[in-house]
Order: C-alpha cells, then structure tokens, then sequence
C-alpha cells in the first residue's frame, strides 16, 4: 500500500510539472530560451542566466543596469521581464474564461509588481496588451540571500487565446519617500510556472 501511495504522487508530480506552460522556467540551461524578454518604459533591466557560486544552480538574474533621471533630478524606473513569447509569437497559447495557478521562487528584497497579459491574437508589439490585469497576489517582495516562494492565480477573459506573465520592478522618487532603487540590484528568479487549474470532478 504504502509503495502505491509513494508511485501515486511519483505519478501526479510529473503530471502537474508536464503542465507547465513555460519549458524552460527552471533555467538549467545556459541560454535563457525564447519564451522571456524584458521591456521598459524608464529605465532599464538586463536578463543573463546566472549561475550561483555557492551551490552551482542556475536561474534568471535581473539586474537594474539604468534609472530614468529627469531635469528636475526625478528617478524612476519602470522595467519588467515577461514570460509569454513562443519563437516570434507573444503569448502563450491559453484558454478562455480559466484559471490559472502561477508560481516562482524568488531571491532579492526588490519588490515585484506583477501583471498578466490577455490576448485575443498573436501580438507583435512587447509593449502592446488587448488586456492587461492584475492577478492575485498582486505584488511580492522576496528576500536578500534566501529563496522564497510566491504563489498566486488569475483567471483568463472569454475571448483569451494567449497569455503573458509580468514580474516589473517599478518606483518614483516623487511619489515614494522611501525610493532606494538603484543600478546593480539585483533580484534571482527560478522555477517558474505557469500551469492551468484542473477543474474539480
């Protein structure tokens, strides 16, 4: 008995990670892949694969190389990677009116806005969203030199086909009195998932 229980959940672990939309969310090869790229409005982000020193593991670096300086001396930063792109194709092909569970292991204490985008068709602009909505949780905050997990869902409209997941680090100066971005932040990311609810039986 106990055998089959343990082949049991052998046997539901792969199947929930065969469901992962993403095939490369765990970033254990050395090139990132085509299914992420990063996009700004102010400032700016670079991508790398990264490997840590202290246990050899791979994920995604994200590191703020510029921030947006105005006349008025103003900093802002408005920057996001976006998981969601499939060769030339923006998105990730999805199914209306379902939920989806997300999912990724985090290091940094940056704080996360994040975003998801509903599509109707394949888009060709990075910048450009039929839809654009705010999952749950809505933001998350990892911390410095330790792992942790965010968790959350979203649910897809009824004429979605194609879906975008935004992790952006955003601030302002002007409009947070406790702004501390700065060039060579970094946050790590890894394990990333996005996987379609199952619906109850």
């Amino acid at each position: 008995m106990k055998k089959t229980v343990i082949l049991l959940m052998m046997f539901f672990a792969i199947g929930v990670m065969a469901e992962n939309l993403l095939k490369n969310g765990e970033f254990n090869t050395i090139r990132l892949g085509g299914e992420l790229y990063a996009a700004a409005a102010s400032g700016s982000v670079k991508l790398s694969n990264f490997a840590q020193v202290e246990n050899g593991n791979r994920c995604l670096k994200l590191e703020i190389m510029e921030l947006k300086t105005s006349e008025d001396g103003r900093k802002s930063l408005s920057s996001e990677v976006v998981f969601g792109k499939n060769g030339n194709t923006l998105g990730l092909a999805a199914e209306p009116d379902t939920v989806y569970d997300f999912s990724f292991d985090c290091q940094g204490d940056l704080q996360l806005s994040l975003w998801v985008s509903l599509d109707s068709k394949p888009i060709e602009k990075t910048y450009f969203s039929e839809k654009r909505i705010r999952p749950v949780p809505k933001v998350f905050k990892g911390t410095a030199g330790k792992w942790t997990t965010c968790q959350g869902e979203f649910k897809t409209a009824a004429d979605t086909k194609y879906i975008r997941l935004h992790l952006m680090l955003w601030g302002d100066s002007k409009q947070q009195s406790n702004f501390s971005l700065k060039p060579g932040d970094v946050v790590l990311i890894d394990n990333v998932k996005i996987i379609k609810r199952k619906a109850n039986k």
